[in-house]
């Protein structure tokens, strides 16, 4: 995001800065001053009940719990507003807004995906951080260039969208032309469905879906 020049407004729970420290070889804090010194990255603790996205008056562009914990889950899910970003997570679909989660744990029981389905019945994107097979990433930063825009595409991010790479075809080749559109998905920002997303009082029902272009083998 701060690649792309858009503000962000971060929070990590003692979990999440623990798990930063131990798989990325830094400390949150230090990373956290390192961007500020080239774009608008704002902090807040985990129990800032005066963060000023805390309810629905400061608008955002929308949300992603990356990754999320079980827990974490459990309290959106249930409207516990327990911490800061429960209660922004609240606040995010109280206000119709994109929210995405990516989640970390598996396997899941039955509880974790009843939890998963109704927050996704209520408009939430659960995007999965499974490596694209497709793309033969050789590295975690493979894996990653293709995640990350593929979160932000769920929120409309126009610079994201065109960043995953072009189909690896089975014979170990790419070319752009392997799927429509360079194999990337279009994003609909709004449209009419029926059973999801989140009615408004005047009927209509805000959705943001990634669509797939259909299949039609590579060309020539």
């Amino acid at each position: 995001m701060l690649d792309y020049g858009y503000p962000v407004l971060a929070v990590a729970t003692g979990a999440g800065q623990r798990v930063w420290r131990e798989e990325l070889d830094a400390d949150f804090t230090s990373s956290v001053l390192s961007w500020q010194g080239r774009e608008s990255v704002t902090t807040y603790p985990l129990r800032d009940i005066d963060a000023p996205f805390q309810s629905g008056r400061l608008h955002t562009a929308g949300m992603i719990v990356v990754p999320y914990s079980i827990e974490t889950l459990s309290g959106i899910a249930t409207g516990a507003a327990g911490n800061l970003i429960e209660r922004a997570a609240e606040v995010t679909l109280k206000e119709c807004r994109t929210l995405a989660l990516v989640p970390r744990d598996t396997q899941f029981n039955a509880i974790h995906l009843e939890n998963m389905h109704k927050l996704a019945r209520s408009g939430v994107r659960i995007v999965s951080p499974l490596p694209a097979s497709y793309l033969k990433p050789a590295t975690m930063e493979d894996a990653m260039r293709h995640l990350v825009p593929r979160d932000l595409a769920v929120h409309g991010v126009p610079e994201a969208q065109g960043e995953p790479p072009a189909y690896v075809l089975a014979t170990g080749s790419w070319s752009p032309d392997a799927k429509p559109g360079g194999g990337y998905p279009r994003i609909i920002p709004s449209c009419v469905a029926r059973g999801v997303g989140i009615r408004r009082p005047d009927g209509t029902r805000h959705l943001q879906l990634l669509v797939p272009p259909p299949w039609q083998g590579p060309r020539g």
